[in-house]
Order: structure tokens, then C-alpha cells, then sequence
């Protein structure tokens, strides 16, 4: 083609056709210059299909962990929402003095429920790797971005009213627990759950933390299950 041209301009030289000479240089630049252009474009789109390969892969991988966490958050969730139902069932039956009532049985059930403190501990190998490699780059929906590099910081604020029951509650129920052991003549001859209603630890066990700040937690705990479920929904979006 280059050829072409060179013998056109050679030709209209010779002939001493200057305008018609300077029209096809005009048009010779235009192609070369279109044809850079059409290179350009091809390498755009190689260079954005490499790119969107690349993220379909990490949003592929970041759905299953995503998914996971999600499962995982259920189940602490569940949890907490049992041992909360039963410290609200003891406190209700305290303020009606009902707690004669019970057998020691259905208390020992009724605490055992309640003291339960699962923490959520979330895989975050997959995410980390992507922020820590640089691919974060390679996502392109900025909601999803953001909320991938703050989702840590999320999962931090979530589990901290789970810290603070942990932080207490080992030492209130087991100065409670120390009470319930039947003795005679200096030995253990039988234990009673319901002897726990006598200590104080285990009411401030009871209110302040698997009531009030269980329910604090669990506000927090739907909070980040929202989050992580809007992440989700971001993800499967971008999925082809």
C-alpha cells in the first residue's frame, strides 16, 4: 500500500502536479494515521479483555468466600439471637419471682442456652490477597471497591460488642458456677443450676451482657450481614 502511494507522489511530481501531489500526502496521512488509530483501538480491547478476564476470576473466587462469611454470620447469628431469647426468659422470670417455679432442669437449660459467646471469624484469605497483590485494581464497579477495602473495618465494629461480652463473662458466670456444688461434710455430692439465681455476678451476667449488650450486637451483627449480602449482590452483577 506504502508502495502504492510512493509511486502515485512520484508520478504527479514528475508531472509537476503540485495540488493533486499535496491531496494524496493529505490522504496518505490520514490513512497512516487511521490506521494507528485501529491499532490503538485492537490493543484497547485486548488489553480490556485481559482485564476483565483477570476480574472475572477474583470476583469468582471472592463470591465463594463472601458466600461462606455470609453462611458463617447465620450461624453466629442464630446463636447469639438463642442466648439472648433465653437470658430475656430468666430475667422475666425473676422480675415476676417465678424463679421457684422452675426446675433445676430447665434452668440449667435455660443458662446453658445463654451462655453461649460464638465470635465471627470470617476467611478473608482471598480478599486480603487481592488488596495486598494490587489486583484490586482489576475491579471495576467502584461500590464494590470501596466496600471491599473497608469490609475489615466493618467486620471490626460488628464483633466488638462480642469482645465485650467475652471480655466479662467468663469471670461473672464463673463466680456463679463456683455456687451451684452441693456439699456435705466437705464434699461434692450433687450440684444445683438454680443456686446460680443467688449470686449477683450472674444477674449483671444476665442484663448487662447477654441482654443489653447482646442486643447491641446483634444490631450490629444484621448490620454487616447487609453489607456482606449488598457485596454479594455487586459481585453477581458483575459476573458474566
Amino acid at each position: 500500500m506504502m508502495r502504492f502511494f510512493r509511486r502515485i507522489r512520484f508520478n504527479l511530481m514528475e508531472q509537476n502536479k503540485t495540488a493533486r501531489y499535496l491531496k494524496y500526502a493529505i490522504g496518505e496521512i490520514i490513512l497512516v494515521v487511521i490506521g494507528i488509530l485501529i491499532a490503538l483501538q485492537i490493543n484497547n480491547w485486548n488489553e480490556n479483555r485481559k482485564i476483565r478476564i483477570t476480574e472475572q476470576v477474583l470476583l469468582r473466587d471472592l463470591k465463594a468466600e463472601v458466600q461462606s462469611n455470609i453462611n458463617q454470620l447465620d450461624s453466629v447469628i442464630a446463636s447469639h439471637q438463642s442466648s439472648l431469647k433465653a437470658a430475656e426468659e430468666l430475667f422475666d422470670l425473676w422480675q415476676k419471682n417465678l424463679l421457684d417455679s422452675l426446675s433445676d432442669a430447665s434452668a440449667q437449660s435455660l443458662i446453658n442456652q445463654m451462655d453461649f459467646n460464638f465470635t465471627y471469624n470470617p476467611n478473608k484469605g482471598v480478599l486480603r490477597s487481592i488488596i495486598s497483590s494490587g489486583n484490586i485494581s482489576y475491579v471495576q464497579n467502584t461500590e464494590l471497591k470501596y466496600l471491599l477495602t473497608s469490609i475489615e473495618n466493618i467486620i471490626e465494629d460488628a464483633s466488638e460488642s462480642t469482645m465485650k461480652i467475652e471480655t466479662y463473662r467468663l469471670d461473672l458466670m464463673n463466680t456463679a458456677y463456683s455456687n451451684i456444688y452441693i456439699k456435705k461434710e466437705s464434699k461434692i455430692i450433687g450440684v444445683e443450676f438454680k443456686k446460680m439465681f443467688d449470686v449477683p455476678e450472674f444477674w449483671m451476667a444476665v442484663i448487662g451482657q447477654f441482654i443489653d449488650i447482646r442486643e447491641e450486637g446483634l444490631i450490629e451483627e444484621y448490620e454487616l450481614k447487609r453489607t456482606l449480602k449488598q457485596m454479594l449482590d455487586l459481585i453477581n452483577n458483575e459476573l458474566e
